[in-house]
């Protein structure tokens, strides 16, 4: 009986050894499956991070897209001082003007609700006075005429027209001015610029004329930056720095050197020692440099 016992628990071992084999070889697969889907799951974790932390400074993305920086909650400040703008600060408010261009008079119409005399008939009437300022956008087409004529020798004569006025139909001053402020300072691109002036003025405008009026701005203060460039020098202190900027597709930077009466902005392919030297001021400057001005 002992025998035969010893024998059949013999056999259960040899049943539960393989069993037991035979599920360290499905765990041991399984595993090898976990560890590759894991593998996976860290590197896409990996690149998720680098995309979360991705902001102008990194990346090519605008400084719109910046994630906005959440301070903690500030406790109230037990000092006495009022909340809003300290004594004597001017503040922004629209200025009342003496000289209005128009004046709309309101008069007093109908009866008193007390002893119904007529509101029109009441003496020494004071006026309360409110202003309301708008914004006028107008587009203005000036015609000129010269004068024309054969003299009774033959002769053929033009009246002279205004200097720059060259054109059968062309841009005034005041346009291309408007023209160079939103591209050159405000740095419009040229398509929404000539969004701004179909939508606003109903005027064409082409990317040529950008280009014309940038031209002939930057050939009129050719005097300028040489005068500046020798203001600078002379400066004992001025303020310097530089931001990348897009031409062409191509990154750019725009080196700033400044003080409190002049700014003279250089755009450059570099950033550091070759866009200096190219500009020319600072390695000859004498005085003090700053980057908060």
């Amino acid at each position: 009986m002992v025998g035969t016992h010893f024998l059949v628990g013999l056999g259960e071992c040899r049943i539960l050894i393989e069993a037991l084999l035979n599920l360290s070889i499905v765990l041991a697969g399984e595993l090898k499956v976990a560890n590759e889907r894991i593998k996976v799951l860290e590197d896409e974790v990996a690149e998720l991070k680098i995309r979360i932390n991705k902001d102008s400074h990194n990346s090519h993305n605008p400084p719109s897209s910046d994630k906005k920086k959440r301070y903690p909650d500030r406790k109230p400040s037990s000092t006495s001082k009022k909340s809003g703008a300290k004594p004597g600060h001017g503040g922004s408010n629209l200025a009342f003007t003496s000289t209005p261009d128009v004046i709309v008079t309101h008069k007093l119409k109908g009866h008193c609700n007390r002893c119904k005399t007529l509101l029109r008939d009441i003496k020494n009437k004071k006026m309360i006075k409110r202003q309301v300022v708008e914004v006028e956008i107008k587009k203005t087409t000036t015609e000129h005429q010269a004068e024309s004529g054969v003299c009774h020798c033959g002769e053929s004569h033009v009246a002279a027209f205004p200097f720059g006025v060259n054109a059968y139909v062309q841009y005034g001053e005041s346009a291309k001015s408007l023209v160079s402020y939103f591209s050159n300072y405000q740095l419009i691109p040229y398509k929404r610029l000539e969004e701004i002036f179909k939508d606003i003025f109903n005027l064409s405008l082409c990317e040529e004329t950008v280009h014309n009026v940038a031209d002939k701005t930057f050939n009129q203060l050719s005097n300028f930056e040489v005068s500046a460039k020798e203001y600078l020098l002379e400066s004992k202190l001025n303020h310097a720095d530089e931001t990348p900027v897009k031409v062409d597709k191509t990154k750019y930077y725009i080196h700033v050197l400044s003080n409190a009466a002049v700014a003279l902005s250089s755009p450059h392919a570099n950033r550091s020692k070759k866009a200096l030297e190219d500009i020319g001021i600072i390695p000859n400057y004498k005085g003090f440099l700053c980057d908060v001005f």
